[in-house]
């Protein structure tokens, strides 16, 4: 009865229904009949494949790929935790933070490669600046010159080498200029062609056209009081052709004598008025390269007054390539010294006292070029070292756990 009917349909209406909009089961039987009726009637369907079907064959490929998963998980609920693993981490997570600082800066460490080339430009000049300072020898009584490998003064001489007057303390002294009308004694260099001598050089050459000494009077004389050391300064460039040279900065004068300049030093001259003491701040062949040369900062004391210093410098032409690509051209050198006096035992002048640089270069050139490590070089090794401190932490912490276990009597995940 209707009684009856109510509570059934009530729990089994749903499998009565019709089903939804979409669902497999509207479509007509197996085989692509057509369903005879007036709701069918100009529709058809053919071979329509489900939705379910594509879902499928998508999880079964995602299967697929879980074959080559190595990350395998383990519940949380499996896991245990010990006293042991989280002291062995802890000093692991140290270890690593310090090997991957040693290995930063091994990073950033520029490594230079050097080779050796055969040198082909003798047809190019050679740059030369000197700085040096006599701090007790006047600038009247130094004579400066280049020499060629000959002895020849070098006649294709590019640039200046100054002079500067120093006074007591270092500081410039500014050469005198004489009044209008001024006429000052040239003491006992008086002479036809020296009347008046306003100016310290004017009565050195007084002095030496007499072939007086004029050491002593120069440091009392009104003309030259102030001035007491000497500084050398300034850049010259020389024809590489040569190969060799000398520069020179001695007492006395030069004459020419037998077709050659030869120098010359007045042994009247006292010992004590003279101090060939000297400092040589800086002495580069070529553009100055970032590490210096090895003269830099040189200074030698002078035990007697009269010393002959000797610098025999070996010459390397040498290219610098910095890791951006920039190159700078200069020159290496190595050096030997020898200071010896001027005079003998006799008494007798052997030596002429000043500083002596002679250079001679080298038939081959060297090139040093820096080089940086790539990026991939820190990610390399900062996963291998990663790894590798995981690894070797996770063996010990096995290791510990077993002994502790053993010696303690500890379940697992207890220490």
């Amino acid at each position: 009865g209707e009684g009856e009917l109510k509570p059934f349909l009530a729990k089994h209406g749903s499998h009565l229904a019709p089903p939804p909009p979409g669902d497999p089961r509207r479509a007509g039987p197996p085989g692509g009949l057509r369903r005879s009726g007036p709701m069918s009637e100009g529709v058809r369907r053919r071979n329509v494949a489900s939705s379910g079907e594509g879902e499928s064959k998508a999880n079964q490929a995602l299967e697929k790929v879980k074959r080559f998963d190595v990350f395998s998980k383990v519940d949380e609920d499996y896991l245990e935790k010990s006293q042991t693993g989280g002291t062995v981490t802890v000093v692991a997570a140290i270890f690593m933070a310090l090997l991957f600082v040693v290995e930063l800066q091994e990073f950033f460490t520029v490594q230079v490669h050097d080779s050796v080339l055969v040198d082909t430009s003798w047809k190019k000049v050679l740059p030369i600046s000197l700085n040096l300072t006599f701090p007790r020898m006047r600038c009247d009584t130094v004579i400066v010159q280049v020499l060629d490998r000959s002895g020849e003064r070098e006649t294709d001489v590019r640039g200046k080498l100054i002079q500067v007057s120093l006074d007591r303390r270092g500081g410039v002294v500014q050469e005198r200029v004489p009044k209008k009308g001024e006429c000052l004694s040239c003491l006992d260099g008086v002479g036809e062609e020296h009347t008046c001598c306003n100016t310290c050089q004017a009565l050195k050459n007084a002095y030496y056209a007499k072939g007086l000494s004029y050491a002593n009077v120069a440091q009392t004389a009104e003309q030259c009081s102030m001035a007491v050391g000497c500084h050398i300064v300034g850049s010259i460039t020389v024809p590489r052709k040569s190969l060799s040279g000398s520069i020179d900065a001695a007492i006395g004068h030069v004459n020419k004598h037998g077709g050659r300049n030869e120098l010359y030093f007045n042994v009247q001259d006292p010992a004590q008025a003279i101090d060939t003491s000297h400092t040589i701040h800086s002495v580069a062949f070529g553009e100055p390269s970032m590490d210096g040369s090895p003269l830099d900062g040189t200074t030698k004391v002078a035990d007697v007054g009269l010393v002959n210093y000797q610098y025999h410098l070996k010459l390397v032409p040498t290219i610098l390539v910095d890791r951006w690509g920039g190159q700078v051209e200069t020159n290496r050198y190595s050096f030997t010294d020898i200071a010896k006096s001027a005079r003998a035992k006799t008494g007798k002048m052997v030596e002429v006292p000043g500083i002596f640089l002679t250079y001679e270069m080298m038939p081959f050139r060297m090139q040093s070029v820096e080089k940086s490590k790539p990026w991939s070089h820190i990610l390399t090794s900062s996963c291998a070292l990663i790894g590798g401190a995981f690894s070797v932490a996770s063996l010990v912490e096995t290791v510990l756990s077993k002994l502790v276990g053993r010696f303690f009597g500890c379940g697992p995940g207890v220490l």
